[in-house]
Formats: C-alpha cells, sequence, structure tokens
C-alpha cells in the first residue's frame, strides 16, 4: 500500500491515487466524490438560508441548479474567451463537449474552467432565476445568500484538483513544497515498453513506490531528492530490468519534467536487488517541490465560508443587502489576486508584463465588491 504523504520540515511527497477505487474501466475519483459532498452539503446551507426567508426547498434546489448549470458553462466558456480563442476557430464543437474527436475519440470531461467565467454565470443565473420565477428575495439578497456556499463548493472543487495532482505552483523552498509524484509513479507501471528489449511487449513493473532521500541534500529552488523504488514481476531477468531501467525509465523521467528533474545529460543513479528470483530497483533523482495552490485556496476559501456563514448568523436579521456578497467579492477576489503570483503558466496581460491576465479579471470583481459593500453601509 502506498505511503499517502511522507513529511519533515523540508517538503511533502504526495503520493495518493487520484481513486478511491477501480473496478475494470470504471474508477471511482476523489474529485468526484468531494464535487458531490461540496454540492450536498451547500445545498443543505443554502436551505437553512433561504428557510429563514420562507423558501422551500423546491426553490432552493432550483437556485442550485441554476447556478450549477451556468456556472459550469460559463467556466468554460471563459476559459475559452479569456485563454483559448484558438479553439473558436479550429475545434467550436468541442467547446462544451466532455469529449476530443483528435487525434482520437476519447471522454476528457471538460477541461480548462475558469473561475472568473464561473461567476459571470452564477450572476447570469441569479438573474435569470429571478426573471423566470419571479422571486421574492431582491438580486442582493439572492446573492448574499449564494455567496456563502460559493466558497465552500470553491473549497471541495480545488482539494479535488489536489487530489488529482495538478502542478500548477512554482517550485518553491517553503515546508509546504509539494512534490506531486503520483503521475510519475502510475506512468512508470503504465509505461509502454520497448519490444525489442521484452519479447512479451508487456510492462515488467509490479509497482513504485516512493521515499524522500534523507542523505542527500539539494540547494536548488525547489529540487528535492528522492528515492523510486521500483518493484519488477516474477520472471523478470537481470537484463530486462536494466534494459528497462536504462532505455525506458531514463526516457520517462527525462520527460516528466513537470514533476522530476532527470537530466539527459547525467546516467540514470540506480541499484538492483534480487530475492527469490524477483528484482527491485532504487533509482535517485530528483523531485520538483511546488507550492500546493490548489490547497492554499482551498483552505482560504474554507475559512471565508465559515467568516460569511458565521456574519450572516450573528446579524441576519439587521444586515443590508449586498454587504455579504460585497465581503465575498473583496476577499475571494483579493486571494485570487495574490495567489496568482505563485501559479507556474502565468498568463500575462500584454506580453512581457508581470502582470497576468487572470489578475487584470479579478480587479473588475474587487470594484464590485467594494462597491456593493459601501452601498450596503449606506443602506439602512
Amino acid at each position: 500500500m502506498d505511503f499517502f504523504y511522507e513529511t519533515m520540515i523540508s517538503y511533502i511527497i504526495w503520493n495518493v491515487s487520484p481513486s478511491i477505487f477501480s473496478i475494470g474501466t470504471f474508477a471511482m475519483r476523489w474529485y468526484g466524490v468531494l464535487f458531490v459532498a461540496g454540492f450536498l452539503l451547500s445545498r443543505q446551507i443554502l436551505l437553512t438560508i433561504l428557510n429563514k426567508k420562507d423558501k422551500t426547498i423546491k426553490e432552493a434546489d432550483t437556485i442550485i441548479l441554476y447556478l450549477v448549470a451556468l456556472s459550469v458553462i460559463g467556466a468554460r466558456l471563459g476559459h475559452v474567451i479569456f485563454y483559448e480563442r484558438d479553439l473558436i476557430g479550429s475545434n467550436p464543437i468541442e467547446i462544451l463537449l466532455p469529449f476530443e474527436f483528435h487525434p482520437a475519440f476519447h471522454f476528457t470531461g471538460l477541461q480548462g474552467l475558469s473561475s472568473h467565467g464561473a461567476v459571470i454565470g452564477i450572476l447570469l443565473a441569479l438573474w435569470l432565476y429571478r426573471l423566470r420565477k419571479k422571486s421574492g428575495l431582491g438580486f442582493l439578497e439572492l446573492l448574499d445568500s449564494v455567496a456563502i456556499i460559493i466558497p465552500l463548493m470553491i473549497a471541495f472543487v480545488l482539494a479535488g484538483s489536489f487530489f488529482n495532482a495538478e502542478p500548477v505552483g512554482k517550485l518553491t523552498n517553503s515546508p509546504a513544497g509539494t512534490v506531486f509524484i503520483r503521475p510519475v509513479t502510475d506512468g512508470l507501471v503504465k509505461l509502454p515498453c520497448c519490444i525489442m528489449r521484452n519479447p512479451g511487449g508487456k510492462n515488467p513493473l509490479d509497482f513504485v513506490s516512493v521515499k524522500k532521500d534523507k542523505g542527500r541534500h539539494s540547494d536548488t529552488t525547489g529540487h528535492r531528492p528522492i528515492i523510486l523504488y521500483l518493484f519488477f514481476k516474477p520472471g523478470a531477468t537481470e537484463q530486462i530490468v536494466n534494459e528497462f531501467l536504462l532505455g525506458d525509465v531514463k526516457t520517462y523521467l527525462f520527460d516528466a519534467a513537470k514533476f522530476v528533474y532527470e537530466p539527459g545529460t547525467e546516467p540514470l543513479h540506480y541499484t538492483i536487488f534480487v530475492e527469490k528470483d524477483i528484482y527491485t530497483a532504487r533509482i535517485m533523482t530528483i523531485g520538483l517541490a511546488r507550492h500546493p495552490v490548489q490547497l492554499y485556496e482551498s483552505i482560504s476559501c474554507l475559512f471565508l465560508f465559515v467568516f460569511l456563514f458565521w456574519y450572516w448568523k450573528k446579524r441576519s436579521m439587521t444586515i443590508a443587502p449586498g454587504r455579504i456578497a460585497g465581503y465575498f467579492f473583496v476577499v475571494l477576489w483579493s486571494l485570487r489576486f495574490a495567489y496568482d503570483y505563485l501559479k507556474e503558466n502565468r498568463v500575462p496581460l500584454i506580453d512581457g508584463s508581470t502582470f497576468g491576465m487572470a489578475q487584470a479579471l479579478c480587479v473588475p470583481f474587487f470594484i464590485a465588491g467594494v462597491v456593493m459593500t459601501i452601498y450596503a453601509y449606506r443602506k439602512k
């Protein structure tokens, strides 16, 4: 059984499987479970809020249906419009479909989602809901209610992204620096090896585990020494093991540059052990420790939810419409602006600028939050 994580004061190794369990081609993934859990919990909290406004379960479910549908559509369209406009002309049919048709048809899910587009979708959902349902609540009252649960849903979704081991953060020497090694350990086991080296054409690996290399030190930012243990299947010979390591594994680690640093100019540092005709290899390489930005944002959103819910519980009968939503916009987009500096693949607003596109998109939402907050404080 893989270690979930291994931590000292220096860095964290994250080797959690993104799947809770799998049966055949079906896999129950942490991302899906956390998404559903966040949805159900948010629904219950929204129902509690609306009950205090004399609204029914049916109304809460309708609001959430509008929110989920239009936030997902808005998130996808926002990503395409802000970051991937070429897709509109090249493959417009794939923008909202969770499939790719080229080079071959396969299921991808909705890849590339923008939080800015999601919030625009949420605002549109509330406007359409009031337009069609003629709710007794004003737009700002609805927005206040929804603003409380949105950080909770974001927290669950970002936690799911962390389980997916998506390396979006910059390299760091921080104690929170995380080596996302699971894609490497999974990839090595699934690696198709060269048929010339292995006549059966099958990968000889059984499983891979990883440990910190406490005997080595690295002064380069984000470079952390790790040891990969490769356990081979019965029947693997010493020749197959050596050729697989020097050919397939070395090439794979060199190509996995987002997760490990294995320069092509240096030989693979490995040792082979054999016990009862079962081979094990120990590989000394360098893991890349990155800021776990998804985790930072998830925890921040969880605290924001707690604060907003506490504030609503304390002041719900006297608070002016728009104040909670104003707090939500100001805090959330301030955090998103700051965290963008910790992300690796930032899209500059202008070529050569240190000011990112995502940060520029945060500004109007932040200003909207300030305006709502001032309006709410001036309103009796």
